[in-house]
């Protein structure tokens, strides 16, 4: 009887122990495959504020668009301007119509700049705030000639840089 007893001992220990195995081993095989996924990129919006800068130099662009093209069209209407006045005659026609590309090149490159803001881009970043630093830089040259259009420009340029630095937008641009 002492033998029958610690069998049943030993059986109810090893059948404790496979009660306790069955579920866990139950668990493993009920949980669904698990497929490997695809990462996708995180789609961001831009904030407010990059948008707003991003439309700026949409405004920008145009109105350099304009200015070139009234430089390089209007060269003709120029061309009877320029003679009434002596110093500005000896520049000749080429002067007008090379600022007028110049104006065009800055206008495609604001339109750019505000494209790559608005998409988020580094780059446009970067070249947002070397743009608004040579901004700071010009009106500052510019106080003496105009006083409340440069400090205005000094302060839109200096909210621009603060703005992209700021870490919560910085992170923002890929």
């Amino acid at each position: 009887m002492a033998k029958q007893t610690k069998e049943k001992k030993q059986t109810s220990k090893t059948s404790k122990k496979i009660i306790i195995q069955k579920p866990a081993v139950m668990q493993q095989q009920q949980k669904p495959e698990q497929k490997p996924t695809v990462t996708q990129p995180i789609k961001r919006e831009a904030p407010v504020g990059v948008k707003v800068i991003s439309i700026l130099n949409y405004i920008g662009g145009f109105f350099l668009l304009i200015a070139a093209l009234f430089f390089m069209l209007g060269s003709g209407f120029l061309a009877a301007f320029i003679q009434q006045i002596p110093p500005l005659a000896k520049f000749g026609l080429g002067v007008f119509i090379a600022i007028g590309v110049l104006l065009f090149i800055l206008s495609v490159v604001s339109f750019a700049i505000g494209y790559g803001l608005w998409k988020l881009k580094e780059w446009a970043r970067i070249t947002e705030l070397i743009f608004s630093g040579i901004g700071i830089v010009i009106s500052i040259g510019s106080l003496y000639f105009d006083p409340v259009g440069s400090i205005f420009q000094i302060i839109i340029n200096g909210v621009i840089i603060w703005y992209l630095m700021k870490p919560e937008v910085k992170m923002l641009f890929h």
